[in-house]
Order: C-alpha cells, then sequence, then structure tokens
C-alpha cells in the first residue's frame, strides 16, 4: 500500500481550545491540535507520580480513552516591544535599506532619547513575573525563558551567563520604579487612579511624564503620559498569552503607566501588529527551528520591513521582525550564526546575540511550554516530537487502529486566513499547507538531523550533497531528486498520476519563493540567499520555456534528477535551506499568466493606512482558484504530500468549519517503509537500548531506563575517533558525548515510546 494507513483526514476548525478538547473527550475527535490548557490536563489526567523515580509516566491518564503525551514545545511566549515607536522605542534619523526597499532607525546609543527608550523597556522587563506567570497561568508545565534561544529544546546554545539567575532584570517592580525615575519617566501631578489603598512602597501615585513628548498628553515634554495608553495587544483565542497581558497591565498602571489594553481576535492583532506597526507591545508567540540560524532571520533587521521616507505607519507587508529591532551590531553576530561553515564560530555568535539581546531588551521572552498533547486511545503509532507535539505529519502518515476506523478526525483551535503556500501567516493555515506539500529534505523526529535515507524527495541512494563554490567561498548543495514522487493531479480514468515531479519544479518553488518575499515566516529569509540553481535541463515542458528566468540554469553535466542550489552565502544551515515546498509550476504559471505578477516583482501594493492590499501572487487564492482552467480547484492538484485536498465546508477560507483530504495512493512511502519510519519516530532521545532489528534496522526497547544510562557511561567523553565512541549516545549531535547528552536522557528518563 502507497500513502498514509488511514484512508481520510477531516480537519475540524474551532473557535477555541476548548471546543477542540470537548469533541476529544467526547470521541468526536481523534487528536487535538497543539498544548492542553491546564484545566483539560486536569481533567484527563490522574496525578500518579511514581514515589520511587519522581518522574511523570505520560500514559498514565484518568480517562482511559484518552492517551496523554508531553513535550517541550520548540517556541516561546513573548512580551513584543515596538522599538521603532516612542517610547518603547524611538525613530530618530531613518537610512534606505536597499535590501528591502524600505526605510529603517537603526539603534544609536550615543543619543539621549535611544537610551531612555531602552530604560522604558527594560522596566517594562522589571514589571514581568515571569515565574509568577508560569505557576500562575501555566501551572508550572513551562520553562523560563530569558534569551531569544528555548530551553530545554535547545538548551546547549542557551546563553547561560544571560539567563536564569544570570538574567539581568529579574521580576523588581521597585527596580522598575528606579529605573523609570532615572530615565525621565518621573511622576507628575495627576492622580493615579490605580494607586492601591494598602501599597507596597513601589506603586506610583501620580501618572507618569513623558520627558521627549512624543507620548504626552500635552504633545510636548514633561506632560504626562497618554491617558489613553501604552497599547498593548492580546489575542483573545489565547488565554495564557491574554492572561499575561492582563497581569503586566496591572503592573504597569501600578506603577503609572497608562495602559490601552486590546484583547482581540487574531485577524485584527496580526494587521495591527505585524502590518502597520500600531502597537507597543503585543504578547507574541513564536515557533523556532530546529536550528539557531532563526537568531538572525527572525531578529536581524533584514526581517524587518520599514516604511516609505516619509510615512511610517503606512501599509506595508507583514514582517517576521515587525517589533522593528534594527541594531548594527547584533545584525553583525546574527549574521556570523548563520553564516559560517566553523561549528565553534557558529556557537560563539549565537552567544553573542544573546548578550546584545538581553541588554537591548527589544523583546521580553517569558516561557517555551512544557506541554501535553492528548489522542484517542484507540490509535497507535501516534509519533510524538519534541517541539512538535503528536499533530504531524509523521503521526497523520502512521497513525492506525484494530477497530477498522479509517478517518483521523484532527481539532484546530482557530479559524484560517487562507492556506496560500507563498503567505501563510499564521501556524494553522500552515498546518493545512504542510499535509499538501512536502519540501526537498525531511527532518529525523529522533534528532531533527536531515535524514537522508527518510528524506522526502531526496533518493534513498543519493543523498544531498553540500560542498562551496567561488571566491569566497560560498555553499552550493545538490539534492538528487527521486524519480517516483508525482503531483496530486491524476489521470481520471486510470486513477494513475500523470504529472511527475520535475528538477524544474523543485528550482522554479525556490526561485519563486526568493522572488516574491518577504513574507510573514523566515523561510523567505533562507530562500533570499539562493544566488541561482542548476538543472540539466531548464526548459523541459512548453510552460517552463515560456517563463525562461536567469537564475534557472542548465548545466549538461548534472543527472537528470539533480537540483544544485548555489547560494549567495557560505553557511553550515545551507543544506536545511532547501526544506521548502515544491509547487507545481504548470499551476503557478497559469496562474502567474492570470493575476499578472513576474519574477523579481514584489507582489505588494502600499495602502496607507490599511495595511497591505494583495495584487498578483497574493491575489490568488489556490484553494477555490482553476488557473489552469482544467475543471478542477488548484489547491486538490498541487503538491506531492501524503493527503490530497478535495473538499472545504464552502465559503471563503476565514468561515470554513472543516477541510477534508483523502490518502494519496500514489505516494512514494510505502508499507515496506513503514516500519523504519515507526522505529525512528519512537525512538525517543535517551533511548539507546538496542534489543534486535526489524527489516535490517535497529530496534529498540519502549522506554527510556537505567539500561539506557549505561550504554551513556560506556561512551562518556568519547568523540567519533575513541574507541568507545557510540554514535547513538549522541543526543545533541556535537560529535561529543558528555553533560549535554546526559541530561537529555535523564530529562526523558521513564518516557515510553511515542
Amino acid at each position: 500500500m502507497h500513502g498514509p494507513w488511514a484512508d481520510e483526514l477531516l480537519v475540524h476548525l474551532y473557535l477555541n481550545a476548548d471546543a477542540v478538547n470537548a469533541d476529544l473527550e467526547s470521541g468526536v475527535l481523534d487528536i487535538a491540535n497543539g498544548a492542553l490548557a491546564t484545566w483539560w490536563f486536569d481533567k484527563f489526567v490522574v496525578d500518579r507520580m511514581s514515589p520511587l523515580t519522581k518522574y511523570w509516566i505520560d500514559k498514565w491518564t484518568g480517562n482511559p480513552d484518552i492517551t496523554m503525551r508531553s513535550y517541550a514545545e520548540g517556541g516561546k511566549v513573548c512580551f513584543d516591544l515596538n522599538n521603532q515607536r516612542w517610547p518603547t522605542g524611538v525613530t530618530l534619523t531613518r537610512t534606505l535599506d536597499p535590501a528591502t526597499g524600505t526605510w529603517k532607525h537603526y539603534q544609536d546609543y550615543s543619543n539621549i532619547w535611544e537610551q531612555k527608550a531602552r530604560e522604558f523597556r527594560r522596566a517594562i522587563a522589571y514589571l514581568s513575573d515571569k515565574d509568577g506567570y508560569i505557576d500562575r497561568i501555566s501551572k508550572g508545565y513551562a520553562w523560563r525563558m530569558d534569551t531569544t534561544v528555548p530551553d530545554p529544546c535547545l538548551a546547549g546554545y542557551v546563553n547561560r551567563e544571560y539567563s536564569g539567575a544570570n538574567y539581568l532584570y529579574r521580576f523588581d517592580p521597585a527596580q522598575a520604579a528606579v529605573v523609570l525615575d532615572n530615565a525621565g519617566f518621573t511622576q507628575g501631578t495627576t492622580d493615579n487612579p490605580y494607586y492601591p489603598t494598602t501599597p507596597e512602597g513601589w506603586e506610583a501615585q501620580h501618572i507618569r511624564t513623558d520627558p521627549k513628548g512624543d507620548w504626552s498628553e500635552t504633545g510636548a515634554p514633561g506632560g504626562d503620559l497618554k491617558h489613553s495608553g501604552i497599547i498593548i495587544y492580546a489575542r483573545q483565542d489565547d488565554p495564557q498569552r491574554s492572561d499575561a497581558a492582563v497581569e503586566l497591565t496591572t503592573m504597569m498602571r501600578k506603577s503609572g503607566i497608562p495602559v490601552d489594553l486590546r484583547i482581540r481576535a487574531r485577524a485584527e492583532c496580526s494587521d495591527k501588529v505585524m502590518n502597520i506597526y500600531d502597537f507597543h507591545l503585543y504578547t507574541g508567540g513564536w515557533s523556532m527551528d530546529v536550528h539557531p540560524s532563526w537568531v538572525y532571520f527572525l531578529y536581524g533587521s533584514p526581517a524587518y520591513w520599514g516604511g516609505t521616507e516619509t510615512d511610517f505607519y503606512g501599509g506595508k507587508p507583514a514582517s517576521v521582525n515587525y517589533v522593528g529591532y534594527c541594531n548594527d551590531e547584533y545584525d553583525m553576530w546574527s549574521e556570523q550564526a548563520c553564516f559560517t561553515t566553523n561549528e565553534d564560530d557558529m556557537r560563539y555568535a549565537v552567544d553573542k546575540t544573546q548578550e546584545i539581546y538581553v541588554i537591548d531588551t527589544p523583546v521580553i521572552d517569558l516561557w517555551a511550554a512544557k506541554a501535553f498533547a492528548a489522542y484517542g486511545s484507540k490509535w497507535s503509532c501516534v509519533v510524538n516530537m519534541d517541539e512538535f507535539g503528536l499533530a504531524n505529519h509523521w503521526s497523520f502518515f502512521e497513525m492506525s487502529n484494530t477497530v477498522g476506523d479509517k478517518i483521523i478526525d484532527w481539532g484546530i483551535d482557530s479559524t484560517l486566513e487562507g492556506p496560500h503556500v507563498v503567505s501563510e501567516k499564521s501556524v494553522y493555515d500552515r498546518a493545512i499547507v504542510d499535509l499538501v506539500y512536502e519540501g526537498l529534505i525531511a527532518l529525523s523526529p529522533f534528532n531533527y538531523a536531515i535524514d537522508e535515507e527518510v528524506g522526502t524527495t531526496a533518493d534513498f541512494d543519493n543523498p544531498l550533497a553540500c560542498g562551496s563554490y567561488g571566491m569566497p567561498r560560498k555553499s552550493v548543495v545538490t539534492y538528487h531528486l527521486r524519480d517516483d514522487v508525482y503531483f496530486h493531479s491524476v489521470d481520471p480514468i486510470s486513477g494513475d498520476p500523470i504529472r511527475q515531479m520535475l528538477p524544474y519544479d523543485a528550482a522554479f518553488s525556490l526561485i519563486f519563493l526568493r522572488d516574491v518575499g518577504p513574507g510573514i515566516y523566515a523561510y523567505n529569509g533562507y530562500v533570499k540567499n539562493i544566488a541561482y540553481i542548476e538543472v540539466q535541463n531548464n526548459a523541459p515542458t512548453a510552460w517552463a520555456a515560456a517563463h525562461p528566468h536567469a537564475d534557472i540554469r542548465s548545466n549538461p553535466a548534472l543527472g537528470p534528477n539533480d537540483v544544485a542550489v548555489y547560494f549567495k552565502v557560505a553557511s553550515m544551515w545551507a543544506r536545511f535551506w532547501g526544506s521548502q515546498y515544491v509547487m507545481d509550476s504548470y499551476i503557478w504559471l497559469k496562474a502567474n499568466d492570470r493575476f499578472g505578477w513576474s519574477y523579481g516583482v514584489k507582489p505588494y501594493k502600499y495602502d496607507t493606512g490599511s495595511g497591505p492590499t494583495p495584487k498578483g501572487v497574493l491575489a490568488y487564492k489556490p484553494w477555490q482558484e482553476d488557473a489552469d482552467a482544467n475543471g478542477v480547484i488548484d489547491m486538490y492538484e498541487d503538491g506531492t504530500g501524503a493527503w490530497v485536498m478535495d473538499g472545504t465546508s464552502g465559503g471563503s477560507a476565514g468561515t470554513w468549519t472543516w477541510v477534508h483530504f483523502h490518502a494519496n495512493r500514489n505516494h512514494y512511502w510505502t508499507e515496506e517503509t513503514i516500519s523504519y519510519f515507526v522505529q525512528l519516530a519512537f525512538h525517543c532521545v535517551g533511548n539507546v537500548n538496542w534489543i534486535g532489528a526489524v527489516n535490517q534496522y535497529p530496534f529498540y526497547d519502549e522506554e527510556i531506563d537505567i539500561f539506557d544510562g549505561s550504554y551513556i557511561r560506556k561512551a562518556w567523553y568519547s568523540t567519533p575517533s575513541s574507541p568507545n565512541w557510540n554514535p547513538d549516545c549522541d543526543f545533541d549531535g556535537d560529535g561529543r558525548i558528555y553533560g549535554k547528552d546526559l541530561n537529555l536522557w535523564g530529562r526523558n528518563y521513564g518516557r515510553v515510546k511515542g
């Protein structure tokens, strides 16, 4: 059998997580998206902590029909601060950034107002009760975060000199008052309506004043901070993030800082915060990548899409770095973290970015969730990926049961904006896109390394190669594609696939994503570093020949399935950058002809005051358009993924209540490879007790226990050249077996497979 075990996947869309979990409890759903809120955790789980080991065993539940799994989210919740708007930031002298064609202010701490804005941000950090949030809001199910790097998922990259006990701005409202006073935000004469009846001594009896005047009642220095308040946005569909905003608002008001707290729908937050930057603080939430190059793509100044020379708050495309953090020193070190081939240089640079970031406080990181997710107990082979949880493509491919239920019902706690492969702005839209499309590589759920055997479109016998070219040296990555990958279009009579994925499709997709950036997701930051791509034939079809591109080149010396990607930079992460979605070039070029965009033209129209108005590629809605005029909606035949989209509840994407998929029975993954996938997916970090083999692949026991610890002890302090080297014990993949690997084993001690 080709493709997933299940025949159908029905995605149910809800307005909130409570509705999702209620339907999971009642049996309507088989699996829920994301982490459980604490009250659902308390309802599902029975507290049976082992008196001997003192470790949680994930599968103990109060409801026998529900199975629980724990995982560490590879992301963060944070307070995003607008670094380009007074008083959380300042715009003094704006300069043109040629890379984006927009105008930005770069921090200059020789200026007194720049210093005062930073002190204002630091005061907010002192008012942020991170440990209290974790205790009261997350009920202890979270890891505190002080730098850009989430703990524990990327613990090996966390700069400990600026986190934990060494964090510079631990919760101290009295110190916040001192900082505000010293920066000139002193108390005026207007009574503070939030001054408590039983003060503790740090609260402000009067509204604080604005030393600069840009955000004052009078419009002049020394006037009260605007009584309308510092603008804080929080998502109403995320109670944990909104609760944190409420708690911070209380502290700021008591400190004499007026606050305009706006708990709004996701769409409004996205527009006001990410499009037109009309905010001071936003309760942000991010899913981070599995490697730290995002220190550049997330907070480097190229990821900030500024305004025009005269109109800072005019409409503009959404930015990844919507906080507007533009710091030359940070840029320098984050570039090194991203664009170096030396691991020691990379690690030092990642440390330096965290040092600068904490000192500057452009963002106040709060926590990374210690999450619990749930699914129906009748299902087996549900893959629990650290950083991602249960709802992932591995699970949906492998999930099976013995009761004959061939339909997976998946609940997502959000509506959609539009699952657009180029411009999707939310993780929920991306979840739909991920089912349909694939990239050139796959990441092992065991340790997130590129798996050259499992790679979605990489041939088992021909793994990708990474090298360099030119002077100075730059990266080139060659992918050798499988020859049995087909798009979802099928012959209407035989059901056979009729459109094989070509190397040209991969080249087209990468160049297309490069040209139409920047988008909200950092992947456009990855592909923008592509210089050109070589394939054996850059015009294999009539439609390709009709749409030539100077950066898709022919090289007869390449194999017929080779795609050689030449980058403008050298980077140890370049091999990861081919993971972008591969689209059907025929469909998208037909849409190009209809909607009138072209390579190299930014698909945005600046519409002052109302955000970006889509045109060209962003006006194209592949989930309802038929650009190639063959009678089939484009998204129903695009992509090569394990699932084929074939229906929705109707109406606009934002009103959908469900999206339906059927299994791709022309997919190249078969039962022959499933056994390997299952063993790989259920090989938890820390599980090295090899007890046999299945289809010649290693088979491990189902629990992380003391036997695994004995393997680590035998391989202690070894490297690949050591006689006691055991690569299975190198959990963090750094070529050494030492404390970090032992910590990973300890953190997962007691876990069972899945």
